[in-house]
């Protein structure tokens, strides 16, 4: 049977018809697929660089000792040696009392500030206008606090290897007593639900050196033995991870061991922020002292690194970004470790914290700087 002009032509629009079909398919995969990464390329290649980092205040303290600044609700808390100061992000003085007392440490608790008398072994608390709403008297002789942002306060006493921890009224709610030779240092879960103890001894003529967990009514939870390491800094996330000089180890929540990075010349600055460890240091590539930013998951089996020209002295983290502080300049990095912005501070500073998610503040002896991210 012959075939027809008409039936050729159709037969050739069909097969155009399919190819133009496979090709639309094709186009719409690969629309699927690569928009997400582009608008992603967009966003860091081009967004990142409208970014603007900016002094907002620049405030003076007259202060004969070094202060020690803290973001609270909407503001900043700067106390001197007899001095408590409130200030708005702008710079401005809103609130002022004075301190007495010959040791005294300030903290945010939630939305009041905590006082404590160290050695008189006092602990009030302030409203936001500072106004005290509550006081407690004769605790004992004080090395240091932790404050929560419910209002909790962890005591770290004089007396060998006491911690007290008091309720948002002030209240005992417990005493522990490491069964150790020498409690070190203690710190807070990021989720405020643990207290992480590092403690020494001696046993059968070896040092030995461990992070013990206690939950906020005092109770233990595990002890982590760190093999006669020092702990440089203790964080408590999915995973625990200490840092010593030169080595990072995580540990599960039963203190087991679960992977240790060992290859560190020497570990400088670190932060937690969620899941992540954040870190600086130096390690020996060819000869050469190379300074490093990382970031490491809770587990240690996620890692990126970029190298620097100087080792930071201060590394804090948001959401949204890294910023370090380096050689008299504020570095600013996205959390693939791109270098967005940097600022001179023309300061020695001394620390840098968020206040919001968008304002910092850096600090010397006598002096606050509040910049903003926009």
């Amino acid at each position: 049977m012959l075939t027809t002009i008409k039936e050729v032509n159709l037969k050739a629009k069909n097969k155009t018809n399919r190819w133009n079909d496979y090709i639309l398919l094709v186009v719409i995969a690969l629309i699927v697929f690569f928009a997400p990464n582009v608008v992603a390329f967009i966003k860091l290649n081009y967004f990142s660089t409208l970014l603007n980092i900016r002094e907002l205040a620049s405030i003076d303290i007259a202060s004969d000792v070094p202060i020690s600044a803290f973001a609270v609700s909407n503001g900043i808390a700067c106390s001197t040696a007899d001095q408590l100061n409130l200030y708005s992000y702008d710079g401005e003085l809103n609130y002022q009392r004075q301190l007495f007392g010959t040791k005294t440490v300030v903290r945010a608790a939630g939305d009041t500030i905590v006082v404590a008398d160290l050695e008189r072994g006092e602990i009030a608390k302030l409203s936001p206008t500072l106004e005290v709403v509550d006081k407690k008297r004769d605790i004992g002789p004080i090395i240091d606090l932790i404050a929560t942002s419910k209002g909790d306060i962890v005591c770290q006493m004089r007396e060998a290897n006491t911690i007290k921890i008091f309720d948002a009224d002030l209240k005992e709610k417990a005493v522990i007593t490491v069964p150790t030779d020498k409690l070190i240092e203690m710190e807070i879960a990021d989720d405020e639900s643990t207290i992480l103890v590092s403690a020494v001894a001696i046993e059968d003529l070896k040092f030995k050196s461990y992070v013990l967990q206690y939950d906020m009514t005092g109770m233990p939870l595990a002890t982590g033995d760190l093999e006669g390491d020092l702990i440089f800094n203790t964080y408590m996330m999915n995973n625990q991870v200490i840092v010593t000089q030169s080595k990072i180890k995580s540990y599960n929540k039963e203190s087991q061991k679960v992977a240790e990075i060992v290859n560190m010349e020497k570990i400088d600055q670190t932060a937690s922020y969620k899941q992540f460890l954040y870190t600086s240091y130096i390690q020996n590539d060819e000869g050469v002292s190379q300074p490093y930013l990382s970031i490491y998951s809770d587990d240690l089996s996620y890692h990126q690194a970029l190298k620097l020209t100087a080792l930071p002295e201060h590394i804090v983290v948001n959401d949204k970004f890294i910023i370090t502080y380096a050689a008299g300049k504020l570095y600013v990095y996205d959390h693939s470790l791109r270098s967005l912005k940097s600022i001179h501070t023309h300061r020695d500073i001394t620390d840098i914290q968020w206040l919001d998610a968008s304002h910092l503040m850096a600090y010397d002896q006598n002096h606050i700087n509040v910049y903003v991210l926009e």
